[in-house]
């Protein structure tokens, strides 16, 4: 892939990392989403209702986890409630781009290099 078509799918710094990602938040209780919708704009991105207009959904998926998705990918990541902003904008940049997500303590341990 050349550099312009790297710029196109998000990579070195193109279109995904310039713009703020539209967030679905789903969760049954009002005031948790009024949470995780707060802590999507302290992230530097925008909450939304349907997540067909989304570039990820963050649901609500009972204390303490969270799970991130793209719109049409059901199998998404599952993390825990305590990320910061920096962590949580991070990860939605990241299964918006198509990756999956994971503290280190969740993976098992990479083969040194």
């Amino acid at each position: 892939m050349n550099v312009a078509g790297m710029l196109d799918a998000g990579f070195l710094g193109g279109p995904l990392a310039e713009r703020s990602l539209l967030v679905a938040v789903v969760a049954q209780d009002p005031v948790r989403h009024a949470d995780l919708s707060a802590r999507v704009a302290l992230a530097g991105h925008v909450a939304v209702r349907a997540a067909e207009a989304a570039d990820v959904v963050l649901a609500d998926a009972g204390a303490p986890t969270l799970r991130l998705a793209g719109p049409r990918d059901d199998t998404g990541s599952a993390l825990p409630t305590s990320l910061t902003a920096v962590q949580l904008d991070a990860a939605l940049r990241a299964v918006a781009a198509g990756l999956r997500v994971s503290l280190p303590g969740d993976a098992p341990a990479a083969p040194p290099c």
